[in-house]
Order: C-alpha cells, then sequence, then structure tokens
C-alpha cells in the first residue's frame, strides 16, 4: 500500500515538475520573464506586425508587441500598436521605431533605432564596472514614440509599377497618338503632293546645276577677296603696328585722364565762378540798397556832372586850339633842342635872336 502512495506521488511530482517546466519555457517564449516598461507607436500599414513580434534596439531584442488597436482620426483610419520592452531599458528621446526586416524572407520586426549623433549633448560614458551613464533625457514608460513605415523592396517596385503605369497612361500614349497623326498627315502630303513636290525638286536641282560654274566662279572669287583681305589683316596687326596701337591706346588714356582732371578744374572753376556771381549779386543788393536810400543825393550829382559836361562842350573848341598851340610849340623846342643841345644851358635873349 505504502509503495502505491510513492508510486503516486513520484508520478503526482514528475507531473508537476513537467507543467512548471511548460510554464517556464512558454514564459521564456513569450518575453514575459521579468517586469516590463510599455510604450506605444502608431502606424498606417500594419502588415506583418501581430501579437508576440519582436521589438530590437539597434539588432538587440529587448521586448515584443502586445496588442494592435486601430483608431480614427479625420476620416482616416490608423493603427496604434502596444509593445512592451525590458524594466529600465533606456531609450532616447531621439529615437524612432521602424518596421523593418533583416533579410528577404525574414519575419518582421520593429527595431528602434537612435538617430541622433555623438556630441557633447549627446553622449554616454562608462561606468568602471561596465555599466552605461546616460546624459541625454530617455523616453519615459507609457509614452509615445515615432514610428516609421516599412519600406521594403516589393513595395518599391509596386510604387515603381504604378508609376510606370501613370506614365505609359498619361503621357505615352497620347505621344504616340500624337506621332500616328502625324505619319498619317505626312503620308497624305505624299500622295496628294508628292509628285509636284518631286517635280520642284527636280526643277530646284536642274536650276543649280546650270548655276553651279556661276556658283564656283563667286565663290572661288569670293576666297581670293577673302585671301586678300586676310592678308590686309596680317599687315595690320604686325608688331610694329600692334605697338603703335599700344602706343595710341596709352596715349588716349592718359588723353582721358587730362580730360578727367580738366573736367574736374572746370566744375572747380564754375564753383567759383558762381561764387563770384553771388558776390556781384550782393554788391549790386547792397547798391541798389545804397540808391534807394540816397536818391535826392544822386539826383544833385547827375545834374551837377551834366553841367559839367556841357560847359566842357562849349569850350571844348578853345581848348582843343590851345592844345593845337602847345603841341606845335613842344614839337618846335625839341627839334631846337635835337639840332643843338647847348641851348639849354646858354641860350640867347629873344631880341637878339
Amino acid at each position: 500500500m505504502k509503495s502505491h502512495r510513492l508510486n503516486y506521488i513520484l508520478v503526482g511530482g514528475f507531473t508537476l515538475a513537467i507543467l512548471a517546466g511548460i510554464m517556464l519555457a512558454v514564459a521564456l517564449l513569450t518575453g514575459r520573464t521579468g517586469a516590463v516598461d510599455r510604450y506605444h507607436t502608431v502606424y498606417t500599414h500594419v502588415g506583418g506586425i501581430k501579437y508576440g513580434t519582436q521589438v530590437l534596439y539597434e539588432g538587440y531584442r529587448i521586448g515584443q508587441v502586445e496588442t494592435i488597436e486601430p483608431i480614427v482620426h479625420s476620416g482616416r483610419t490608423r493603427f496604434k500598436v502596444h509593445f512592451s520592452v525590458m524594466q529600465g531599458w533606456h531609450i532616447p528621446q531621439s529615437s524612432v521605431i521602424q518596421v523593418a526586416a533583416s533579410g528577404l524572407l525574414a519575419a518582421i520586426t520593429l527595431n528602434i533605432h537612435d538617430t541622433s549623433e555623438d556630441t557633447e549633448s549627446n553622449k554616454s560614458e562608462a561606468t568602471p564596472d561596465g555599466n552605461t551613464t546616460h546624459t541625454i533625457a530617455a523616453f519615459a514608460p507609457d509614452s509615445f514614440i515615432p514610428g516609421e513605415e516599412k519600406s521594403d523592396i516589393f513595395s518599391m517596385i509596386s510604387s515603381v509599377g504604378d508609376e510606370m503605369t501613370d506614365l505609359a497612361e498619361g503621357d505615352v500614349k497620347p505621344l504616340l497618338k500624337r506621332l500616328s497623326k502625324l505619319v498619317d498627315g505626312v503620308n497624305a502630303l505624299v500622295e496628294n503632293d508628292g509628285e509636284k513636290l518631286l517635280g520642284n525638286v527636280t526643277a530646284v536641282s536642274g536650276a543649280l546645276a546650270g548655276e553651279a560654274p556661276d556658283i564656283a566662279k563667286n565663290l572661288s572669287t569670293f576666297s581670293k577677296q577673302l585671301l586678300v583681305i586676310t592678308e590686309r589683316l596680317e599687315h595690320i596687326m604686325r608688331k610694329e603696328n600692334t605697338t603703335r596701337v599700344d602706343s595710341i591706346i596709352h596715349h588716349a588714356e592718359k588723353t582721358s585722364s587730362n580730360i578727367a582732371d580738366l573736367t574736374t578744374e572746370m566744375l572747380t572753376t564754375r564753383e567759383r565762378i558762381d561764387e563770384a556771381l553771388s558776390h556781384v549779386q550782393t554788391a549790386a543788393k547792397s547798391l541798389d540798397r545804397i540808391i534807394s536810400g540816397n536818391e535826392e543825393n544822386a539826383d544833385k550829382a547827375v545834374r551837377d556832372l551834366r553841367h559839367v559836361l556841357e560847359t566842357a562842350a562849349h569850350h571844348i573848341d578853345a581848348v582843343g586850339l590851345h592844345m593845337e598851340n602847345t603841341t606845335r610849340n613842344m614839337d618846335e623846342f625839341t627839334r631846337r633842342i635835337r639840332q643843338n643841345p647847348s641851348l639849354l644851358l646858354n641860350s640867347s635873349a629873344p631880341g637878339e635872336e
């Protein structure tokens, strides 16, 4: 009886151990082996994402997806993805969570990627025990982490295919239609006016053939004239001529400089003339003020001057006669002095002469 009980105890213990091992394995597989922090993000497309999808931090597994909740905002449906990570895991606020796959046939994962660079304001330091001390802010639990949509080769090929279809429908087909119309128009032109056009071309070619000798002669004459012009240009552009041209340019530059100096001096002279005119105007104004203040005296002076001029006009004939006699006497005096300078020292009496 005791052996039966012992067997039951052993079988029961073994069964409990198996159940405990299964529960531990399930916990390990689901990642629920310890305390976790919860976060969430939002995507417009969640293909391949489900409960249990792994959450990685730069490729290292730190948690899993818990639930997916559809939300409607402004008439658009989006999906709020809740996920959990190991408690205390440092997720910088410059991080984004990307939908990615490590290979072409690999499962979809959510990878947290830090987009910041190693700068003085964003770096971490290692402690002596091997741990890391973070110097930047991290997302708090239950907060929102910005998400980036999945970008794989199949979606890119599909997008390119859609663009090619739009291009073919919107541009290529109208272009082909226009080319078809153009070809039809050319064919109609050739069928209707082809013979006339060919006749015109034949006539033009015949006329050109008849004028070919004259054209060749004119081209020969033109080439000779061009050769003469080239020789003259070479003669003009000889070294001594270029030296002369350089000298002319140099003198022209000096002349322009002198003209500029002359212009400056003329401007200075003009300023001085303007200043002198201003002084003259001032003097004229002063004279006007003087005359306006002494009108009686000015009138008297004018009357006196008129009397003097009238008196001088009456006696001008007598004055002129006396001046004429005086000049005759002076002429006689100078003539005698030239003939006999000693008359200045010992001249005879007038009666003795």
